[in-house]
C-alpha cells in the first residue's frame, strides 16, 4: 500500500467538481488537500474493514471496488465514487467492507478533517449526511 502526498492543484480541480466537494469554498478545500494523503491499493486489499474502525474518507481516483456486506456483494465503486463517509462522521462503524478489484488510486482524507470541515460549513454536512444515509439504505 504505497503513501504519497497528492498534487494540490490536480487535487483541487478533482474535488471542486466532485459533488460532495464542491460545496466547499477554496480555502476549505486546499486544507482538506493538504491535510490528505495518496494511498495506493493492490487488488484484493481492504481499504475499510466492516465493522472496524476506519479513519478516512477516501476519494476513488483510479481503479474499482466492491462493497461487501456480510460476505455479499453490495454494490461497487469507481472514479470519483466516495467510501467510508458513514463511519468518517461517526455515524457508526463501516457497515461494508470496500475491496479493491483493480489496482486503486484512492486520496485518504482524515476523519478528523472531514468532521471539522462538516462543523464549519454546514452544506458540505449535509451533503456528507445525504450521502451517508443514502448509502445506508441502499
Amino acid at each position: 500500500m504505497p503513501v504519497s502526498k497528492p498534487v494540490p492543484e490536480a487535487l483541487n480541480t478533482l474535488i471542486t467538481v466532485q459533488p460532495l466537494f464542491s460545496s466547499l469554498p477554496q480555502n476549505a478545500r486546499e486544507q482538506l488537500i493538504s491535510d490528505s494523503t495518496l494511498i495506493r491499493f493492490s487488488a484484493g486489499e481492504r481499504l475499510i474493514e466492516e465493522d472496524k474502525k476506519n479513519n478516512f474518507l477516501y476519494l476513488i481516483l483510479k481503479g474499482k471496488a466492491t462493497a461487501m456486506m456480510n460476505g455479499t456483494a453490495a454494490g461497487y465503486l469507481e472514479a470519483g465514487d466516495v467510501a467510508g463517509e458513514i463511519s468518517a462522521i461517526g455515524i457508526s462503524p463501516p457497515i461494508a467492507s470496500i475491496i479493491a478489484d483493480t489496482e486503486l488510486e484512492t486520496v485518504a482524507f482524515p476523519a478528523e478533517a472531514i468532521v471539522q470541515a462538516s462543523q464549519s460549513y454546514a452544506e458540505f454536512a449535509s451533503l456528507l449526511r445525504k450521502a451517508a444515509f443514502k448509502r445506508v439504505s441502499s
